[in-house]
């Protein structure tokens, strides 16, 4: 399997975008999204001018180059059959820590076990900047929830390799990758229970914890919203309710 351009613009959402050489946070010369000196495969960021910017283009024909050295590793460590997102969020996971042969997210998985496969994205946790990261790879694989909606940072960088945090521009990066990833319109009828992308989509409108589970505290949020709004108050999320929130 290959990652899709919606899990390539994820990816590159979790990474920024730094189009000039860089030193990471472990001290290793760096450009683009994540093409590291230590990868071997060319261009050598330590060997590139300093503070001289490369084009989205060159970025994005690195991290394909890139990209296909760690679908090979989640193909290769993976047995069992996988959906996209599931694939999308192991290849994120694993272009970040270089694990996927010895995480427990992959014994699971080939033991058959999906639940205790998500669950186990959670287990990699260092630096505690990284639990974001964890909490929406984890996301997309048990629900297909790309958390990016098609845009990433872009940062500079000094001629000394250190990033300038406050130059973040948001780029779209979907665009860019000519994917149209603008949101569906919800057909299904959402209530306690249920899971998945679309939930996660109602609860951006409501303002609440993004998880794609429909719990109690969505429930509390939907029912006030249909209060305020003049729908019936009966924490169903159908097609009067989700056209007025302009899903449906």
């Amino acid at each position: 399997m290959e990652v899709s351009k919606r899990g390539l613009v994820e990816i590159a959402s979790h990474e920024g975008i730094v189009p000039m050489p860089y030193l990471d946070s472990v001290g290793v010369w760096t450009v683009g999204i994540g093409h590291a000196e230590v990868s071997g495969r060319a261009p050598n960021p330590r060997k590139m001018p300093r503070g001289v910017e490369i084009s989205m283009q060159e970025v994005f024909d690195m991290f394909r180059d890139d990209m296909a050295n760690f679908e090979a590793g989640v193909n290769r460590a993976v047995k069992v059959p996988v959906e996209q997102h599931e694939f999308d969020a192991l290849v994120s996971f694993h272009y970040n820590t270089g694990g996927i042969h010895r995480a427990t997210i992959t014994r699971r998985l080939n033991a058959g076990d999906r639940a205790g496969a998500a669950s186990a994205f959670m287990m990699w946790r260092k630096p505690p900047e990284i639990i974001g990261r964890r909490r929406k790879e984890m996301t997309l694989f048990r629900t297909g929830s790309y958390s990016s909606g098609g845009w990433a940072s872009v940062f500079r960088a000094t001629d000394k390799g250190r990033v300038i945090w406050s130059s973040g521009k948001r780029v779209n990066v979907a665009a860019m990758l000519g994917e149209d990833i603008a949101p569906t319109k919800i057909t299904a009828v959402l209530r306690v229970g249920s899971v998945g992308p679309d939930v996660k989509k109602m609860q951006e409108v409501l303002k609440v914890h993004v998880d794609g589970d429909f719990g109690p505290i969505t429930l509390a949020a939907l029912k006030d919203y249909q209060s305020q709004n003049g729908l019936t108050v009966d924490g169903i999320a159908g097609p009067q309710t989700l056209g007025r929130m302009g899903l449906a």
